[in-house]
């Protein structure tokens, strides 16, 4: 019975993954990510693990993350827990191209969307910001790595790649201030 739930399991990521479109994202600037998302996290990712969804048709991860400030209109608090796509259970494994990665450990800057009940990284893994301490000014700086990832910018009706962006947090909180003073 294990073996026919494995096969199972695999026949269903191979499906999935042909029928997805998850490798190719309309860009989201900094801007769409502050006015769209649900809410806005800083924190520490203190768990992640992965199991088989409610359908039991695709691996998803949860992290699990620690909340140092919040932001927008549904400021958060306390832990927050994330849902991604793909992840690896015993020896299969489910890499979604596009999807946010998270380390234990990890000091992140989050764009937060909820759907049906689950909160989600808003545009997979451009919403997922890494805080790195830069050790001349000892200011933490946002990176967010879309390396890989095609991009569609509709304005421009073009597919470009991105790569590495980075932004001090001070720079990405003055504009969400900015932004959401806007909206008053």
């Amino acid at each position: 019975m294990c073996n026919l739930k494995k096969l199972l399991l695999i026949f269903s990521i191979i499906f999935y993954c042909k029928s997805s479109n998850a490798t190719l994202l309309k860009y989201l600037s900094i801007e769409t990510l502050i006015k769209e998302s649900y809410s806005i996290i800083i924190g520490e990712v203190v768990n992640k693990y992965s199991e088989l969804n409610s359908t039991l048709s695709k691996i998803v991860t949860i992290v699990q993350i620690r909340i140092e400030q919040s932001y927008g209109n549904n400021r958060l608090k306390g832990e927050v827990k994330i849902l991604t796509l793909g992840g690896s259970l015993g020896d299969i494994s489910l890499k979604i191209p596009g999807e946010a990665n998270y380390n234990i450990g990890e000091r992140v800057l989050v764009f937060l969307e909820k759907k049906n009940g689950y909160f989600l990284t808003m545009g997979m893994a451009q919403g997922k910001f890494s805080l790195i301490k830069d050790e001349e000014s000892n200011e933490d700086i946002a990176v967010r790595d879309l390396t890989g990832i095609p991009l569609l910018f509709p304005t421009q009706n073009s597919i470009k790649y991105k790569g590495i962006e980075k932004f001090t947090l001070s720079y990405l909180k003055k504009k969400i201030k900015e932004i959401f003073e806007e909206k008053k």
